[in-house]
């Protein structure tokens, strides 16, 4: 072991090379004026004290290992950390459960995880997780799990100040939406409560699958030749899937023959034809319709009386 006399002087920076074990020769090196270099081990019985304003302890190579056969490394300040023999470090408590216990807030650029499948858990009530360990799922899975009660549901809310919920997944499986639930990236209606289709239908060749739901006014008009026209022409309309439900009102109108004159102005074009019916405001028949020609509606009737006349039917779009 190498002897050591105190220094009358202390050179900033000095590199102190021996191995020093003994407590009274260290007794010397309790106050540094600036920060100490170390090219070796050193055992201090006592305080180390660094006497300048942002001191520093610089080790000029390799690793640095700090141990205590029964107590606590303790970093004080505002906000103190502790490393504990048992491998939990604590920030800011002085009795960490974990490998890493933070009592506050903490700031992170990203988290890794390697084997663990629970990465977010609290104790019994609720788990985020991947599949990994959890049997049935293909690793992989990103797993939500409330776990407090299986009528607990998944619950999922924006709002900086309060919570608003917007849609939940019950215990018992579904989802529920506070509004609406939008498929094939359409805006989700700010009112009422339903299912928001996109507005150009992005269709499915899945025959189980609803690709489109659509319901509105259309503006009928007349095609062909009538002797005298129909007035007051208002439409209605909704298509489910490829299903379009036809209402068209009119006032009067006469022609020559069935195929004389007819209706256009179709919401969507008749890629398949369709049937329906005519009746009067005292639900007297006027006949039948046919949808065809991509974009008529034929009325077998010739003539129809000055009131209220309805058209209804449908076909494939």
């Amino acid at each position: 072991m190498a002897t050591y006399t105190a220094p009358t002087t202390r050179t900033t920076g000095a590199l102190i090379s021996a191995s020093i074990w003994n407590t009274d020769i260290v007794e010397n090196l309790k106050y540094f004026k600036d920060a100490p270099v170390f090219d070796g081990d050193i055992s201090v019985g006592d305080d180390i004290f660094l006497t300048s304003t942002g001191a520093v302890i610089n080790f000029a190579s390799g690793d640095v290992t700090v141990t205590h056969s029964t107590n606590t490394l303790t970093f004080a300040g505002a906000a103190s950390g502790y490393i504990f023999n048992d491998g939990n470090v604590g920030l800011g408590t002085a009795s960490p459960s974990y490998k890493l216990h933070v009592n506050g807030s903490i700031y992170n650029e990203a988290i890794q995880f390697t084997t663990p499948s629970t990465f977010l858990s609290n104790s019994s009530d609720a788990l985020i997780g991947w599949a990994s360990g959890f049997s049935g799922y293909t690793n992989g899975t990103l797993i939500l799990q409330p776990r407090s009660s299986t009528s607990t549901p998944i619950v999922f809310a924006t709002g900086s100040t309060s919570a608003t919920e917007r849609m939940r997944i019950p215990g018992a499986g579904g989802v529920q939406c506070v509004t609406t639930l939008s498929v094939g990236n359409a805006t989700p209606a700010a009112t009422g409560a339903g299912i928001t289709f996109p507005a150009a239908q992005s269709a499915s060749s899945d025959a189980n699958t609803l690709d489109d739901y659509e319901e509105g006014t259309w503006t009928p008009a007349l095609g062909g030749t009538w002797t005298s026209n129909p007035t007051n022409l208002s439409g209605n309309y909704t298509k489910i899937g490829r299903v379009v439900y036809i209402r068209l009102r009119f006032d009067g109108g006469a022609k020559s023959s069935a195929t004389a004159g007819y209706f256009t102005g179709l919401p969507f074009a008749t890629n398949d034809p369709g049937t329906g019916s005519v009746v009067d405001s005292a639900i007297t028949s006027q006949g039948l319709c046919q949808f065809n020609n991509t974009d008529r509606v034929w009325v077998t009737n010739n003539t129809f009386g000055a009131g209220n006349n309805y058209l209804t039917g449908f076909y494939f779009s």
